[in-house]
């Protein structure tokens, strides 16, 4: 039963871990998407006050938007990276509990 309980506590501790990374993400892509938002508004708003009869050329926001993406892919493989640790340590740490039955 020991056993039980020594994984029963691994479980609950990386699981922590886990949302704890989670919530951080989360708030960093949220950060990212009011940026996102602004950059876009910006944009449209330049183009619109454009006088000219043409929209002008959109590379500026096509850059931006890159760069932005970039950014958000960043994010991603981060937390990717993250979770998969702690994920090694949490397989590693259920192992050696499993490895102590004896």
């Amino acid at each position: 039963m020991d056993i039980l309980t020594s994984n029963s506590i691994t479980t609950t501790t990386f699981t922590t871990k886990i949302e704890e990374i989670n919530v951080k993400y989360k708030k960093d892509r949220e950060d990212l998407k009011k940026v996102i938002a602004e950059t876009a508004r910006s944009q449209a708003e330049q183009i619109l006050a454009n006088d000219d009869d043409d929209m002008g050329n959109p590379e500026e926001l096509c850059n931006k938007l890159a760069e932005l993406r970039l950014q958000y892919n960043a994010i991603v493989v981060k937390q990717k990276q993250e979770t998969d640790s702690i994920m090694n340590k949490y397989k590693s740490e259920i192992i050696t509990n499993m490895e102590s039955i004896k």
